[in-house]
């Protein structure tokens, strides 16, 4: 089952929350995020986390990562695996 829109609206809004905090708070990442808002794919967030490991704020970009991941789950694993 697909995420539904009042579910991806959520989504999007965490990941600009989070995002656009690290921007403001994190001069040094503040490019990355900012690349990462404009257009989340692998080339942009994959150096954002990166440049988080050492970061307080790395865990507040994985928990969103992690429920973006699950609510697309369904529609990239195909429901039923095994």
């Amino acid at each position: 089952m697909s995420c539904s829109q009042e579910e991806k609206h959520l989504l999007r809004a965490m990941w600009v929350v989070t995002l656009g905090t690290i921007r403001l708070r994190d001069p040094e990442a503040a490019a990355l995020a900012a690349a990462a808002l404009m257009r989340p794919s692998p080339q942009t967030i994959v150096p954002l986390l990166e440049l988080g490991r050492t970061r307080p704020w790395a865990s507040a970009v994985h928990d969103v990562l992690v429920q973006i991941g699950i609510a697309a789950a369904a529609d990239i694993l195909g429901g039923d695996v095994g």
